[in-house]
């Protein structure tokens, strides 16, 4: 896959270097103060930029997820295989529901008990998201995160902003930014530096199923067991991720 052209962004960010701190190249990194992202950061997020930054478990990568530019250049950035799905990050409740087109009480219950929080939900899509971020089956992964970077981020973006994993595909992701790949980061259009993270282990995904009664899979383990998921649901999955 061709590696992304620098985004005018980065360049007009470039002449104008106040409130950032360079790493090697173009790439600019804003430092978190008292818990606020950077107007500058979000200015970039509001314009149509990617952006590196950190969440609950490990640095995410993400942008606008209403923008098909921004997913597409997300595949690029990270040369991920197309057809796999990019999940999301809400700002809050009230932007989840506007997003998924069905809302389960297994769904409710799972809320309640673990967000904000590393477990990501996987529903039936709202019609107002491009398909191209979307799963063959239309479907949705999202959550609430505790960390306030993205979901500031997400405010910014309406109610939701993109957040894989900010590596290159097949490579493990990190919880530092001084590990993150700088193939990478010459490819995005900044960095938001909140330090190295507590955790390393990424949101557990879990997909409701439509149709007769409640069915549950857990497509990845994580930061949430499939026992505390079982529990809470009054039934086992029905297979399981790695």
């Amino acid at each position: 896959m061709p590696k992304v052209d620098t985004n005018p962004i980065s360049d007009a960010l470039a002449r104008d270097r106040g409130g950032f701190l360079s790493l090697e190249g173009p790439v600019r990194r804003w430092r978190i103060e008292q818990g606020r992202v950077p107007e500058e950061a979000l200015r970039v997020i509001r314009r149509g930029g990617v952006l590196v930054f950190p969440t609950e478990t490990v640095y995410g990568l993400g942008g606008n997820p209403l923008d098909k530019n921004v997913i597409r250049k997300i595949f690029s950035i990270k040369e991920r295989p197309e057809g796999k799905p990019l999940p999301l990050v809400a700002a809050h409740r009230e932007a989840v529901l506007r997003g998924v087109a069905w809302w389960p009480q297994a769904a409710r219950a799972l809320a309640a008990k673990f967000w904000p929080g590393p477990l990501t939900l996987v529903l039936p899509a709202a019609p107002l998201f491009p398909q191209e971020l979307l799963s063959d089956e239309g479907t949705v992964a999202v959550r609430i995160s505790p960390h306030p970077v993205p979901r500031q981020l997400a405010e910014a973006c309406g109610g939701w902003i993109i957040a894989t994993s900010a590596n290159l595909s097949g490579e493990p992701p990190t919880r530092d930014p001084e590990n993150l790949s700088r193939e990478l980061l010459r490819r995005v259009d900044g960095l938001v530096d909140g330090g190295c993270l507590e955790k390393e282990v990424p949101s557990t995904v879990v997909e409701l199923l439509r149709g007769g009664p409640l069915r549950w899979r857990c497509l990845r383990r994580g930061a949430v067991e499939m026992e505390d998921v079982a529990r809470v649901l009054g039934v086992d999955a029905m297979e399981s991720g790695d």
